[in-house]
């Protein structure tokens, strides 16, 4: 690096000293924040406009040896020095010529702005001089229309004059007028006096304190209610059936309508309720309470007669009062609300003496709610033309009982297709007439459609349906007692066993396609008459009922089970085909419930919207619950029965079949038990697999596997249901294997060919259990080897495939490898006598669980005596085996304990 104290460049040394101590008597500082704008104005990359430039730094940058200076005068450095030189001369230059440039353009500026000052004052001189010129010209055009002002001021005045004049004469002339047409009823010429003299008066209702304008306004006034008068008293004596000129008295009526109509809205609602009432006068009379057609078994005589009243106003008025006033409509609602009162009435008198007849207050509401449909459909707006009217009085003549939903509903029958292609056309020929109608509308006047948007529409709904509100209580009771009645008559007459020849066609129980059936129809009838809440309070009667019937079918089970336990008990001979009949359609009428709720359930949430309610609604306690805990009873009841009768002919067969004790010559034929437990499977479990439903087969064979295989393992898979089949095979399975293992080990003594016997025996027990799903299910070759199903005079089955699943048949076989091994270990001998420990070795290496535990010492115990060792010979034997398998290793016993 250069320093300053090199002696080759002292004399630059002296000099950069010399300037940098001119430079800083200049002070040329520049604070952070103008130093960032400079970057941003003038961008540089030259490390002289650096802030942070350093003379020394900079020179030690281009020479940082002593080398690099190279030689005095022909070197880097003195290169760099003249090129300094250089651009010194020619900076010089450049700020010389720039200063010579601004004292010239110095001079120039001054001049322009001498220049530019003398022209504004100018310009300011000739606005000023422009200003008073205006100021004189708007003072000369105001002295000049002043005159013209006052002229136009006068005929302003005297033209609103000469029109306040005009309509003074037409009002008084115009009142004049109306009292003479109010005398002679000339009703046409009076209904535009009317309409006009009311736009007069709205003219004047300012000066409406002014003694002649209020004199007007009273004789305008009297005016009005002498054509009321009169019109009202036209319309009171107007005898349709014998005037003597018709098109005279309808020309007469049609314009004393347009009187009304121009006498202002309340005044037209007040004259149409009128009328109203007029064509009702004799209904209060002949229907009051208390008389003898005010009962509610009388109110389609209500209906008729405000039928005849619609008919008899169409006949003499339809062509007289405005389509839009909807005179039919107003009548109809007098109507409901007459009746109402009468229906409370009614009621409440029915109460008071407690003579409420609960059918006939449901049937009418019924009527009711029908006929608020009707009204509501008819004559909730007013009809716009006799086509429309006519089309609507066609569409509920058509419909009759049925609804317009229902026409689309489930199911759909000839009927019904042929009432929806004629209501379709019907509705398409009503769309076509509003079409019509819409048209026409659009070409009225803004004040007709404006008067006719003033209408609003009619409610009927609820107007007679109210009146039962406070008594549906009882129909709550109805609906209670009714659903009682069903469960009493299915109690009372349904055939609850069943022989082979009588089993019902869809292989359940009738009664709860009866009980579902009057469900069903009392929700529609419900979601018609009832509100929300009655219908939510019916819905816990319906589950009640549902809840009702599940446990009169448990209560058949436990009655048929009893039944069937007390044949067992007093002869094994009786068969119980009736009774596992019966239970098998138990199981299908529970899965039929259980698919059926969920439709009732939609059904049900379908007639209520309000939130709260709505979630209230479930059924799943007694779809998931109920039906499915007691058909899986059921299941294990039939799977009971069955292993019970077979372990009633195991204690009787299995010990006296053979000698088992001694060491006679091998028979090809197997055991007569096996022959007696084959013809049961394919009696009861064919008859079972052949009613029950499918989904509960495995469950019954695996509940008689497991009750017989330890004690009678031949029993097991022969007691299928066609719809719980794999229900019924693990309830077989669960019982049949544990009374086979039982009653073989029951054996007091076995010699070395009763064991070998007994292997066959249980190998041949084993193919049983493993062909038991398919007993019944495999068509033809099914009937020959199962002749009760030839029996039956229903088999809903039969047509059905099933396959053993591979759980079952994994079960089976190990259950059954477990009785081999005990069995293999009666047959092993120990080479001498004193080696006794052999079969505790032995029986440790061949019997082995899924969960790799060993036999239980129990039942190397049972084996000990079977083989007639002596009891130290036993503990012996215990002893040596509990040493080699530690008791928490040892499986469940499998032989049961000796009495």
């Amino acid at each position: 690096p250069v320093s300053p104290d090199t002696p080759d460049i002292a004399n630059i040394t002296a000099h950069a000293s010399a300037e940098a101590i001119s430079m800083e008597s200049l002070n040329l500082t520049l604070t952070d924040k103008v130093e960032s704008k400079l970057r941003e104005v003038i961008p540089s990359e030259d490390p002289l406009d650096s802030a942070s430039f350093d003379v020394i730094d900079h020179i030690n940058s281009l020479f940082p040896t002593e080398e690099s200076l190279g030689d005095v005068h022909d070197g880097p450095l003195a290169f760099r020095i003249q090129h300094i030189a250089r651009q010194v001369h020619q900076i010089d230059a450049e700020l010389s010529k720039a200063v010579q440039d601004a004292a010239k353009n110095r001079n120039k500026t001054k001049s322009a702005i001498h220049e530019t000052q003398s022209s504004i004052q100018q310009l300011l001189q000739k606005v000023h001089s422009i200003g008073r010129k205006a100021e004189e010209s708007e003072k000369m055009v105001n002295e000049i229309c002043s005159d013209i002002r006052k002229l136009d001021n006068a005929k302003k005045n005297l033209s609103e004059s000469i029109t306040t004049l005009q309509k003074l004469h037409m009002l008084v002339s115009g009142v004049e007028q109306l009292q003479k047409d109010a005398s002679t009823k000339s009703y046409e010429r009076a209904a535009q006096l009317v309409q006009a003299l009311d736009d007069l008066f709205e003219h004047f209702a300012p000066h409406l304190s002014l003694t002649q304008l209020k004199s007007l306004k009273l004789d305008m006034d009297k005016c009005r209610e002498v054509l009321r008068r009169n019109i009202y008293s036209d319309f009171r004596s107007d005898t349709p059936e014998v005037h003597p000129d018709p098109q005279t008295r309808q020309v007469t009526l049609r314009s004393a309508c347009q009187v009304v109509e121009v006498l202002g809205d309340e005044e037209r609602e007040e004259f149409i309720r009128w009328v109203s009432s007029m064509q009702l006068q004799a209904y209060g009379a002949i229907f009051s309470p208390g008389g003898d057609k005010s009962g509610i078994e009388h109110l389609q005589r209500r209906f008729d007669y405000l039928k005849k009243s619609l008919l008899k106003y169409n006949a003499n008025y339809n062509h007289i009062f405005p389509r839009w006033w909807n005179v039919c409509g107003v009548l109809c609602r007098q109507f409901c609300d007459i009746t109402k009162q009468h229906l409370v009435e009614v009621l409440k008198q029915s109460e008071q003496i407690n003579n409420m007849d609960v059918n006939e207050m449901v049937k009418a509401l019924e009527q009711c709610v029908t006929f608020e449909k009707d009204l509501q459909r008819l004559y909730s707006r007013p009809s716009q033309s006799e086509d429309l009217e006519k089309i609507k009085v066609d569409i509920q003549q058509l419909l009759g009982d049925y609804d317009e939903a229902e026409l689309y509903a489930e199911p759909l029958t000839a009927e019904k297709i042929k009432l929806r292609y004629k209501y379709e056309a019907l509705m398409k020929q009503q769309h076509e007439v509003e079409a019509q109608i819409a048209r026409q509308q659009k070409k009225q006047n803004a004040r007709v459609r404006a008067q006719q948007d003033k209408i609003e529409p009619i409610e009927f709904m609820n107007t007679l349906s109210s009146a039962f509100v406070n008594y549906m209580q009882y129909y709550v009771q109805l609906e209670k007692q009714s659903i009682a009645d069903v469960l009493a008559d299915i109690r009372k007459n349904e055939h609850w066993m069943c022989t082979l020849q009588t089993i019902p066609s869809e292989a359940r129980y009738a009664g709860i396609d009866d009980l579902l059936g009057y469900i069903k129809s009392s929700i529609v009838r419900c979601a018609k008459i009832g509100t929300e809440y009655i219908f939510y309070q019916i819905y816990h009667e319906y589950r009640t009922g549902l809840e009702q019937y599940v446990e009169l079918l448990q209560q058949k089970v436990t009655a048929m089970n009893t039944a069937v336990a007390q044949k067992n008990r007093n002869s094994s001979s009786k068969n119980i085909d009736d009774e596992l009949i019966a239970l098998c359609l138990v199981v299908n009428t529970l899965e039929y419930l259980r698919d059926t709720l969920p439709a009732v359930q939609s059904k049900l949430q379908s007639c209520i919207t309000e939130a709260k309610l709505l979630k209230k609604i479930d059924l799943k306690k007694i779809e998931e619950g109920t039906c499915v805990d007691l058909a899986v009873d059921t299941i294990k009841c039939m799977a009971q029965n069955i292993t019970e009768k077979i372990g009633v002919m195991f204690d009787r067969e299995i010990a006296s079949c053979r000698r088992w004790h001694e060491n006679e010559a091998s028979s090809s034929d197997r055991s007569t038990y096996l022959s007696a437990l084959k013809a049961i499977l394919y009696n009861d479990v064919a008859l079972v697999h052949e009613v029950l439903l499918v989904s509960y087969h495995n469950t019954m064979n695996s509940q008689i596997e497991r009750r017989l295989l330890p004690k009678y393992t031949a029993l097991v898979h022969e007691v299928l249901l066609v719809s719980y089949h794999n229900t019924m095979n693990s309830q077989i399975e669960r019982r049949l294997l544990p009374k086979y293992t039982a009653c073989i080990f029951g054996i007091r003594r076995l010699s070395v060919q009763g064991v070998t016997e007994l292997q066959l025996d249980t190998r041949e027990l084993e193919r049983l259990l493993l062909r038991l799903p398919m007993i019944g299910m495999e068509g033809e070759s099914s009937e020959s080897e199962c002749p009760v199903l030839l029996q039956m005079n229903v088999r809903p089955n039969q047509n059905k495939s099933v396959r053993p699943y591979n759980p079952y048949k994994n079960e089976v076989t190990r259950q059954i490898s477990k009785i081999q091994c005990l069995l293999k270990t009666i047959n092993n001998t120990p080479n001498t006598p004193d080696r006794l420990d052999d079969i505790a070795i032995f029986y440790k290496d061949v019997f082995s669980d899924k969960n790799g535990k060993k036999g239980h010492f129990q039942d190397l115990s049972r084996i000990c005596e079977i083989k007639g060792l002596r009891k130290h010979e036993i503990q012996s034997v215990i002893t040596t085996y509990n040493r080699m398998v530690a008791l928490h290793e040892q499986s469940k016993p499998m032989i049961a304990a000796q009495n």
